[in-house]
């Protein structure tokens, strides 16, 4: 767009986006293919206390990330502590703690 700041411009630019948007939605809506391709799937990012490095390096967390949610969510303070780890689609990492 450089800088062409017309009315005209912002509006093709505007409608461009909301019809991506819409055409994304409806893909997503008729092929499943497309819908884990463009949202992806839960990632389990530790089992059993172990982090799954390779799986963390991928989705950019650490064990940091990990340890916050699980303090947050269930006041774990360790791995050890940690059944499974799950990068939620959304970016949140759920926890679910070990039975004692």
């Amino acid at each position: 767009m450089g800088d062409d700041f017309s009315v005209t411009t912002a509006l093709v630019l505007v409608s461009t986006l909301v019809l991506m948007e819409l055409g994304l939605a409806f893909i997503k809506q008729h092929s499943k293919t497309a819908e884990r391709w463009l949202d992806d799937a839960p990632l389990v990012v530790v089992e059993d206390g172990k982090p799954l490095q390779e799986r963390m390096d991928r989705a950019r967390v650490d064990v940091e990330d990990v340890l916050e949610a699980a303090r947050s969510s269930h006041g774990l303070e360790n791995l050890s502590q940690v059944k499974y780890a799950v990068l939620e689609r959304g970016g949140t990492i759920s926890v679910i703690p070990r039975k004692n």
